[in-house]
């Protein structure tokens, strides 16, 4: 299990902020949506990644992170799809929800 550092988030972001971050994203992998993209920077074990939920489509993405990390925050982002709906008005709640959950 990893221990989440910090996890800050910035909204409003479209397809081109993304891909500053991961340069290989096309727009097969459905975060696309300008507007409506949250980037989630997520400090876990001395490590920073960052996760990108686009909120029209439900669909998530991440930057390139160890592997370890990486599959951390794939559950991460299942959970940001699942309950995304309920916290939308409120990011802050959401990252509390994140860091009371166990992965």
């Amino acid at each position: 299990m990893m221990k989440i550092e910090s996890i800050e988030y910035q909204s409003g972001l479209s397809f081109e902020d993304v891909v500053e971050y991961i340069a290989t994203l096309t727009t097969d992998n459905e975060v696309v949506t300008d507007n409506e993209i949250t980037k989630f920077a997520i400090s876990a074990n001395e490590e920073t990644c960052n996760l990108f939920y686009d909120s029209t489509t439900g669909h998530f993405c991440i930057d390139e992170c160890s592997l370890y990390a990486s599959e951390y925050l794939y559950f991460i982002g299942e959970f940001i799809q699942t309950n995304y709906s309920f916290y939308k008005d409120n990011l802050g709640a959401l990252i509390l929800a994140i860091n009371k959950t166990s992965f």
